[in-house]
């Protein structure tokens, strides 16, 4: 069989389509490699760095997954409260690595049957804060910077998150007492 003028023109037009259409991602690809390739191999400026500012990127990596907003919703323990909160996790991209920013809504509800507590007592009850945490030790540490609100008149001071499966957290926070709670993902 012998190929036509056409027929090679053809040939060659879809190849050059072919190309035009590939060459873009090829050549994205290609670059990841090569950038990949270059992150296994430290520069020389970044081996010289110490393990002590190497150590709080580290700790923030298996944190990574878990940025996002929670919620959840718990009776605490030792008190005659049934609490909700809303917990937001981010990074602090203006600060050091492994720092993160966090945002503590938490609303209770004291259970009213089982308190002799007058009408006027049996309100809801929220406190907010504003955190600044760096992650440590398999968990995030956090600070209050901004505190508005108390529960039963205690203010939370820190807070200290730890990851709880795939798409839960564990948050405990000191106030009057130790609480804690178990918060679900509930968006991003």
């Amino acid at each position: 069989m012998t190929i036509t003028p056409q027929q090679k023109k053809t040939a060659g037009a879809i190849a050059a389509l072919t190309i035009v259409y590939y060459a873009p991602s090829i050549a994205s690809v290609a670059m990841r490699l090569a950038q990949q390739q270059n992150s296994r191999q430290p520069s020389m400026a970044f081996a010289k760095t110490s393990q002590a500012a190497a150590a709080p990127i580290a700790a923030a990596q298996p944190f990574r997954p878990y940025v996002g907003t929670y919620a959840g919703r718990a009776q605490l323990d030792g008190r005659a409260l049934l609490c909700a909160m809303k917990f937001e996790l981010r990074p602090k991209p203006q600060a050091s690595p492994g720092t993160f920013a966090g945002f503590a809504t938490l609303n209770c509800m004291p259970l009213a049957p089982l308190t002799r507590r007058p009408p006027a007592a049996t309100g809801p009850r929220t406190a907010s804060a504003i955190l600044s945490g760096v992650a440590e030790n398999g968990a995030i540490r956090f600070q209050a910077d901004d505190v508005t609100g108390a529960i039963e008149g205690c203010i939370p001071t820190g807070f200290t998150l730890k990851p709880f499966g795939l798409r839960q957290i564990l948050v405990e926070w000191r106030d009057c007492k130790p609480a804690a709670m178990i918060l679900s993902r509930a968006g991003r």
